[in-house]
């Protein structure tokens, strides 16, 4: 199962724009999920978490019903998506229960923002109000991940630099306690287009998707 969070800094978007990659996972045996979550500043940076964990939680409970493994959900996320996702599987996300987290068996990590510091100085935090304190907390590449499991982290080649530093901190960050973590720059995308290399056949993102979903990848390869 692949559950995807969306991005928009944690106050835009929606849980229909999770939803865009649903016909390659499925055609391809996988079944595909959105989560969505309430946005700034109606809440914290923390109570979103506590929200995410929720939704894996109910995911797994009821993954059976629709055809599902409960112990096998992919969770995948851009932008400030990929934050959250990256967050679930750290002790940052301390209350989230480690029965939860271990439902996630790999995480699609696609132009995260894991070091929060400079977010909190930026006019982004206008509306998400962090602290000092929750950037430190909150900053999955200055946190180790509890679970070795696959991760796969993206960003396109031409997006700002700081996106190209959170990808290469949390991927040198993460490395020493993951046995398969991949990194890559997709050619000529930014950080917006970089999604439709996850939702057409043949996109950068489609096999490594399907692999980390254990789903056959002949004729996803990316040309």
């Amino acid at each position: 199962m692949f559950a995807m969070l969306h991005g928009g800094w944690w106050q835009e978007g929606s849980i229909d724009d999770a939803g865009r990659y649903a016909q390659i996972v499925t055609d391809a045996g996988g079944i595909h999920l959105s989560i969505g979550y309430t946005l700034t500043p109606h809440v914290t940076l923390g109570e979103i978490l506590d929200e995410v964990a929720t939704a894996i939680d109910a995911i797994a409970t009821h993954a059976e019903q629709f055809g599902g493994d409960p112990s096998r959900i992919v969770l995948g996320g851009h932008s400030a998506g990929a934050h959250l996702a990256a967050m679930l599987v750290t002790a940052g996300a301390g209350r989230v229960r480690d029965d939860v987290r271990a439902r996630i068996a790999g995480l699609m990590l696609i132009s995260g923002a894991y070091d929060l510091a400079p977010i909190a100085e930026s006019y982004v935090n206008d509306v998400v109000r962090m602290s000092e304190q929750d950037a430190l907390q909150l900053s999955p590449a200055l946190l180790e991940p509890l679970r070795d499991i696959p991760v796969h982290v993206a960003v396109g080649a031409r997006e700002p630099e700081e996106f190209h530093r959170n990808a290469a901190l949390l991927t040198e960050r993460w490395s020493p306690y993951l046995r398969a973590l991949v990194s890559e720059t997709i050619a000529d995308r930014d950080h917006f287009d970089i999604l439709e290399e996850m939702d057409t056949p043949g996109g950068a993102l489609v096999a490594p998707l399907l692999r980390l979903l254990g789903l056959p990848v002949r004729g996803y390869d990316h040309a």
